[in-house]
C-alpha cells in the first residue's frame, strides 16, 4: 500500500502500529506514525499509535500526553484506555492504571458482540487483577 501511495496516512499508521505492537523497528514505527499524525493531527487512532510507540520507547511522559490527547477524540475506545493504563502502571501510578483498565473493560462490555475481542478483554482483566493485588500489598493491612 505504501509503495503505491507513499503518503497514505492510514497505511503509515497501520504499519507503524504493527511494528510498535511487536516492539520492533521502533524508530521507523515512530517516523511512520508521526507522518500520519502530521497529516491528520486530530485523528484519535493515530494519536493512540504515537502514544503506544512512545510507550515502547520508554518515553512515558510523551506516551501519556499522546494517549490523553487521543481520548479527547475517542473517549470510548477500550484499547486507548488499556494503553494509558499500561503507561500509568509503568510510571508507578497504580490507582490511575486500575482506573484506566476498569474503563477499558467497561467499554469492551458496552461494545457490540461483533466488536468484542475476548483475548484482549482477558489481557486487560489479568492486568487489572494484578494491579489490584499490587495495590493491596503496597497499602498493607487496613486498621480501622
Amino acid at each position: 500500500m505504501l509503495q503505491a501511495d507513499p503518503d497514505n496516512a492510514s497505511a503509515m499508521n497501520y504499519l507503524g502500529y504493527m511494528l510498535a505492537d511487536e516492539d520492533t523497528r521502533l524508530t521507523e514505527a515512530q517516523q511512520l506514525i508521526q507522518r500520519a499524525v502530521d497529516q491528520d493531527p486530530n485523528n484519535g487512532a493515530y494519536l493512540d499509535s504515537l502514544g503506544w510507540v512512545y510507550f515502547r520507547l520508554n518515553r512515558l511522559d510523551d506516551a501519556e500526553r499522546q494517549l490523553q490527547r487521543s481520548l479527547q477524540f475517542n473517549s470510548k475506545d477500550p484499547t486507548i484506555h488499556d494503553h494509558l493504563g499500561d503507561v500509568y502502571f509503568k510510571q508507578g501510578k497504580i490507582k490511575d492504571a486500575i482506573s484506566q483498565w476498569q474503563t477499558s473493560l467497561n467499554e469492551w462490555n458496552a461494545s457490540s458482540p461483533g466488536d468484542k475481542e475476548p483475548t484482549e478483554i482477558a489481557k486487560v482483566q489479568k492486568k487489572l487483577e494484578g494491579a489490584r493485588v499490587r495495590l493491596a500489598k503496597e497499602e498493607g493491612p487496613r486498621h480501622e
